[in-house]
């Protein structure tokens, strides 16, 4: 069991565009309080509970981490908003070449402006491996993954184990 506490200061500015071709961001979404230079004080609280064999390539074990954040208007942060989510891991092992990991995501955020760089999103190497960082962004997300990784071929060298694996998702 772990209890965390994350304190990330964010100062977030908008500039021009630097492109002509392009749009300007902050001219495109003008009246979206969604977009716009802000500084944000984020406090995020969260219980976690590790039963993994090992952090970087488990092949049995649990992991849930519920969490709860929080960004006030102090120390120069101007917007307010909270949100809650979960993440939650199941990974076993069927023989020494097959495991399989079942990962579940959810988080809500609330509060009239929640800037869009903040918010909750789907997409890049962890979530949505199939899609761009930050393709999908809003108030909340849900994800669902199971990923298998099947050994191909493994190798000890000079103390060091080594796996060529295929991963589907």
């Amino acid at each position: 069991w772990d209890l965390q506490l994350e304190e990330k200061w964010v100062n977030f500015q908008l500039r021009p565009r630097a492109l002509n071709s392009i749009r300007d961001t902050a001219a495109f979404f003008a009246g979206n309080r969604e977009v716009r230079s802000s500084n944000q004080w984020v406090h995020r609280l969260s219980v976690v509970w590790d039963t993994r064999d090992n952090r970087g390539m488990p092949r049995e074990g649990h992991f849930v981490e519920p969490f709860f954040l929080l960004s006030h208007q102090m120390e120069g942060a101007n917007t307010f908003y909270y949100g809650t989510g979960l993440v939650a891991k199941k990974i076993f092992s069927h023989g020494e070449r097959f495991t399989t990991i079942a990962h579940f995501k959810v988080e809500q955020v609330f509060g009239d402006r929640v800037p869009f760089y903040m918010q909750p999103s789907l997409g890049g190497d962890k979530d949505m491996r199939g899609f761009v960082w930050r393709r999908f962004a809003g108030r909340g997300r849900l994800n669902l993954d199971v990923e298998e990784r099947i050994v191909v071929k493994h190798w000890h060298f000079m103390n060091v184990d080594f796996d060529l694996s295929v991963d589907p998702f």
